[in-house]
């Protein structure tokens, strides 16, 4: 998505909130939308702006999953000068990229099964309702978002790969596949999910590639035991062989990347 100037964002932001102030970038950016915090005279806000699908889309399936129990906040579409973005109230918890270097390991992983427990909450939801909404399949999702988020082609390959890979088959669910740190909000004893944030990855997809996509950033060492605790949990085999190669082709590529970078910096 291209990016504006902030006065035209702010502009935006008091299109529909006139009594915007403190409007600011919060402590975890997005990485393709452009977010904003700010505070009104009926609490605090986010903004996020993005391209006009993603939008609609978020408001439509938050509303869905929001009525059947879903721990999310609804968003509300909007369009200023033919830039869409949503908006949706501020949740002041931590997320857990955030919170993560003060918590203990037993807090990271119990605060990871209760995402797992949110990811298996969702597995429960009718497929049938979440069709009506448009583009409701990952590989929809991807085309839309992935392409703007990473401009280095070996990675664009390999996450393509991935997605392809384990987006076809049985095991098809509504899932949240972006579950990251920056992404899942953490309660205040630091051992659940609050909230889950950033809709954009939600659809339905193979259980396979939502659990990887959890795992390729888990700053800890025990993947098995979060796969175990899944299976347990669903009553559903995961495929744990192809999903721990996957995760290792992907940080062997990451480690690679490095690698080149810091060459090619001492060089210069």
């Amino acid at each position: 998505m291209k990016k504006l100037s902030e006065e035209f964002y702010h502009s935006a932001i008091k299109s529909v909130f006139p009594d915007a102030y403190k409007i600011k970038t919060p402590a975890v950016p997005g990485v393709v939308a452009v977010v904003f915090t700010f505070q009104t005279s009926n609490g605090p806000y986010v903004c996020r702006f993005n391209e006009k699908p993603i939008i609609i889309r978020n408001q439509k399936l938050t509303k869905i999953l929001y009525d059947y129990g879903a721990p999310i906040k609804t968003t509300q579409a909007h369009v200023y000068q033919g830039q869409y973005f949503e908006s949706y109230e501020f949740d002041p918890h931590q997320t857990l990229k955030e919170a993560l270097p003060n918590m203990s390991e037993t807090e990271i992983i119990d605060t990871y099964k209760s995402a797992l427990r949110i990811q298996n909450y969702l597995v429960s939801f009718p497929i049938e309702k979440f069709s009506q909404i448009d583009n409701s399949h990952f590989m929809d999702v991807y085309r839309m978002t992935m392409p703007r988020c990473i401009n280095n082609s070996i990675m664009q390959y390999l996450y393509r790969t991935v997605y392809k890979h384990f987006s076809i088959g049985k095991n098809m669910y509504v899932m949240h596949n972006d579950l990251t740190p920056a992404n899942m909000l953490v309660s205040d004893n630091h051992h659940d999910i609050e909230r889950l944030i950033d809709f954009d990855a939600i659809s339905v997809c193979n259980e396979n590639l939502a659990i990887f996509s959890m795992l390729r950033l888990y700053p800890l060492s025990n993947s098995k035991e979060i796969i175990e605790y899944y299976q347990d949990i669903s009553g559903h085999k995961l495929n744990y062989r192809e999903i721990m190669f996957m995760l290792k082709l992907f940080k062997g590529t990451l480690d690679f990347r490095k690698r080149l970078n810091d060459i090619s910096f001492r060089q210069h």
